[in-house]
């Protein structure tokens, strides 16, 4: 039986506000930031207003370069070069409303194909459009010499962008990949919870492994483990070997997915034996009342992983979990213990052919028990890795031609049913129109429209909605706390110092959930528009929340 409108109306509510259960992006978010304050600020010390277009670039890109893999550097260039030439067909376009719809279309069309080349490609179009439209489109003159400036300050910022990022990499060559182990066992411990969890009444019942929006918890753990192996290869290729720290995180992965394997069997086993037993007695208490603390104990082995590597302080939990981890590997897992003993005899009872499914269950728990604890010895230091490595390597492929390489993706697009194509067509003839109705009656801010019309307007219609939701509430919210933020504030050093935290805040919590990142950049964009000039006041913005609804629609 379906969901009735209003059940739709309250999930789709649900997923505005869900949190993604992956840790704050400090790194980005910390070079975002200093790319632009540091130009801004030294913009507006020396009056040189071309440092705010350097500044908007850096800022701009971190947007782009959301993963941290071997790839950053192409992705950063590549962002610089093509957004220093959007900017400057911008210009020369935007002195009529005709020509920069024109413009717009096919830009847009441009960078809705952007999604075959992967999510990579897909990030990096968006600073692109955004740059179109605030620096080309909007600028204040539309020759050929403004053109060749604005594209060369913003390449310039693209630079600066590459600089930060390379020293922000280079103070810590592991803490991507440390980042992404921790990820891989946050993921784990809500998968552990929900799938043993303990039974609400004296049936169990499976918790449903989806929210209902986006990847279920199976699928979120099963590519943050892919995402974080391929980063160990690409760290291992880029240091050369592999550091000391570097092989501890690749056995903790790799122990993340035999704990996600045992977990799931574990779960499966539960499941199966409460839906033959629910009608009969076999279930005994004993087991009935171990699988909620035994689940616990799991999952708070997992989270202890996580922060241990995420480097917050080993509480005093954390050696109450070990204890009880030694417990259970100890008392559940008989088969583990029989391993460390091959020499023992093997009663007829205990042989394969008569053991019962509750030794089984006992030695997945063992196995479980001793995965977290060797994962935890690990993560702390406690214990050292064997040096043997699993084989990380991806298979070699037969190469072809870097043009048919290139080619063959956008070949695809051209196929009416395809859902990049259909939505390439898309994103060009709307963001063209935002364009049309911005130049056509000339509203204040009204690149605010095509700017939501980038990212909003997704290939399906459940996330294009859900993204307008999100954008539209934290919109709303946000410019009214920085209205109010402005008329209190009267400071410049106050400004700068809420401008810096909301843009800080705005990166680190961009993947974790885009209503929350929208939410303090609204904040951050009223005081840094007075940062650079701009006229601000409470007016404005309320235009720009008219404008950002008229996007959405």
């Amino acid at each position: 039986m379906g969901l009735t409108p209003v059940g739709r109306l309250a999930r789709w509510g649900r997923a505005l506000f869900a949190l993604e259960t992956r840790p704050l992006d400090l790194r980005l978010a910390l070079r975002g930031t200093l790319g632009l304050m540091v130009p801004l600020l030294l913009g507006h010390a020396l009056s040189c207003p071309s440092l705010n277009v350097i500044a908007l670039a850096a800022f701009l890109l971190a947007f782009g370069d959301l993963v941290e893999d071997r790839g950053w550097l192409a992705r950063l260039v590549g962002g610089a070069v093509v957004g220093g030439l959007a900017v400057a067909s911008g210009v020369l376009v935007g002195g009529h409303p005709v020509t920069a719809a024109i413009g717009m279309f096919v830009w847009g069309v441009a960078l809705g194909t952007a999604g075959v080349y992967g999510n990579g490609a897909a990030a990096m179009s968006l600073p692109v459009a955004w740059v179109f439209l605030i620096l080309g489109l909007a600028a204040p003159s539309h020759g050929l010499g403004e053109a060749t400036r604005l594209g060369a300050l913003f390449v310039a910022g693209g630079a600066w962008a590459i600089a930060l990022a390379w020293a922000i990499k280079a103070v810590g060559p592991d803490a991507p990949l440390a980042e992404r182990t921790a990820q891989c066992f946050v993921l784990l411990a809500d998968y552990l919870e929900h799938a043993l969890a303990t039974e609400t009444g004296a049936t169990w019942q499976a918790p449903s492994t989806t929210d209902g929006y986006g990847p279920s918890r199976e699928t979120r753990v099963r590519s943050a483990i892919a995402a974080a192996r391929l980063l160990a290869v690409e760290t291992r290729r880029r240091q050369g070997a592999a550091s000391r720290a570097g092989q501890r995180l690749v056995v903790l992965i790799e122990l993340a997915d035999q704990v996600f394997l045992l977990g799931s069997v574990l779960a499966e086993t539960w499941n199966r034996r409460a839906d033959a037993a629910s009608s009969s007695a076999h279930n005994s208490p004993k087991d009935e009342a171990g699988r909620g603390g035994q689940g616990h104990v799991f999952v708070a082995g997992a989270r202890a992983v996580a922060r241990v590597l995420a480097r917050r302080e080993y509480g005093a939990p954390a050696p109450r979990v070990e204890v009880e981890l030694e417990r259970l590997r100890a008392e559940s897992s008989p088969a583990v213990n029989a391993e460390a003993a091959p020499s023992r005899a093997v009663p007829a009872a205990e042989s394969p052919a008569t053991a019962s499914p509750d030794d089984d269950r006992a030695e997945i728990r063992g196995r479980v028990a001793s995965a977290l604890t060797q994962a935890l010895g690990i993560a702390i230091g406690q214990m050292t890795p064997t040096p043997v490595m699993p084989e990380l390597e991806p298979t070699t492929e037969r190469r072809s031609s870097p043009w048919n390489r290139f080619l063959a993706p956008l070949r695809s697009c051209l196929d009416r049913r395809s859902v990049v194509g259909r939505h390439a067509l898309r994103y060009g003839l709307v963001t063209a129109v935002a364009v049309a109705i911005d130049k056509s009656f000339a509203v204040p801010f009204g690149y605010w429209i095509a700017l939501t019309v980038t990212v909003v307007l997704k290939p399906y219609a459940g996330s294009t909605l859900t993204r307008a939701g999100q954008r539209l509430c934290g919109t709303i919210a946000g410019v009214a706390v920085g209205v109010v933020l402005l008329q209190l504030l009267a400071a410049p050093l106050a400004r700068v110092a809420v401008t810096t935290a909301a843009c800080f805040a705005t990166l680190a919590l961009l993947l974790v959930n885009y209503g929350m990142a929208i939410f303090f950049f609204s904040i951050g964009i009223v005081p840094l528009e007075g940062l650079t000039g701009a006229q601000t006041s409470s007016e404005l913005g309320m235009v720009r929340v008219i404008n950002t609804c008229v996007g959405g629609a």
